[in-house]
């Protein structure tokens, strides 16, 4: 059994190589776009993002180094309930584009989106379940897309 796809992207990367790596990787797309839209929302993404498949159906994507200038000194100070309520507050606002960029980019909708954060470890991390796909196996095929079982 082959592993789960997975993507990851480390900053700054040209848009260039961006451009060309997220038109063969879905994933990738992924990756890039959310950093994208938490810079344009707090002024600063996370300088590394995987987006991989846990299952056919549930996406994960992990922020690392997620932290703002302010949530750190919110961490640092053991702040770290006020630091959760603020990110909470800024994950309701984002989820709409979350949804919006991994329904687009998979060309599946959204059942469930599900976030959150250690503020110890200034990581974050999106968990998506998905609509199921449209069978496009063959009947009696033993296996889905990743190598996973059905």
């Amino acid at each position: 059994m082959s592993a789960p796809p997975s993507s990851t992207t480390t900053l700054p990367a040209t848009e260039e190589r961006r451009s060309a790596e997220a038109a063969t990787s879905p994933l990738l797309t992924i990756s890039n776009e959310t950093v994208r839209l938490y810079k344009n929302v707090i002024g600063r993404g996370p300088t590394k993002v995987r987006t991989v498949f846990a299952d056919p159906d549930t996406l994960v994507i992990l922020l690392e180094d997620a932290l703002t200038p302010a949530e750190r000194t919110l961490r640092d100070v053991g702040a770290h309930e006020q630091l959760r309520e603020f990110r909470q507050v800024i994950q309701e606002a984002l989820e709409p584009a979350a949804r919006s960029l991994i329904e687009r980019t998979l060309g599946r909708e959204t059942r469930a989106f599900i976030a959150g954060i250690d503020p110890a470890q200034a990581t974050a991390a999106h968990v998506i379940t998905l609509e199921p796909a449209a069978p496009t196996d063959s009947p009696g095929a033993p296996a889905s897309r990743n190598g996973t079982a059905r």
